[in-house]
């Protein structure tokens, strides 16, 4: 991620890069003004944010992660640690940018705001660099799939499951809300089994 994002030189060959392209870095530990206010978190200038070249309300933007309408001028700073990764994630899809760069965006992250980084990476029309250990996540939003071990071989987790090598969707699923249950508190109670153990996730 720093070689892509110009931080590092690297040891052997070299990076060319598209001018003018513009990479942005989702970092989830980066820290929010705590007195500003989520109405000024989300739109520091007016009541309007633009996305996707179209203006929105900033209420209307806010509902899309969860937030009321009560909510815009309640203080960043007294919000749980899922509001305020919900606001950091509001704020990186109003960001002009050509490529995303995500290293491990799912850490730490409860299931409601997991599912809203999800839609949010779905909708996004450029390009997504993703570094997780989340399979369900990868399932839905990646096209190609570059594993260490594989210098070159490229395979979609679709492609996988066709091959046999992965679970299927909903055993994937299954999995992925019963595990990200067990670290947020919360209980899964869907009906589809947990994938086989004989049939591991890669």
């Amino acid at each position: 991620m720093r070689l892509l994002l110009g931080e590092i030189e690297p040891s052997h060959g070299t990076i060319k890069r598209a001018e003018p392209l513009r990479m942005v870095y989702f970092d989830q530990n980066r820290q929010l003004d705590p007195d500003l206010s989520l109405r000024r978190a989300l739109a520091p200038d007016s009541d309007a944010v633009i996305y996707q070249g179209n203006v929105t309300h900033v209420a209307s933007w806010a509902a899309r992660f969860l937030f009321t309408a009560e909510d815009l001028n309640r203080p960043v700073g007294k919000m749980s640690g899922g509001e305020r990764a919900r606001v950091l994630i509001a704020q990186l899809m109003l960001q002009e940018a050509d490529v995303l760069l995500l290293d491990e965006p799912t850490n730490d992250l409860d299931i409601p705001t997991l599912e809203i980084l999800e839609e949010s990476l779905l909708e996004y029309p450029g390009a997504l660099v993703l570094v997780t250990h989340d399979r369900y996540m990868l399932d839905r939003v990646s096209t190609v799939r570059i594993r260490p071990g594989w210098p070159r071989r490229r395979r979609t987790f679709r492609r996988l499951l066709a091959m046999g090598r992965l679970a299927t969707p909903s055993q994937i699923e299954a999995t992925a809300h019963a595990a990200r249950a067990k670290h947020s508190g919360f209980r899964y109670h869907g009906t589809a089994k947990p994938a086989n153990r004989k049939k591991t996730l890669l």
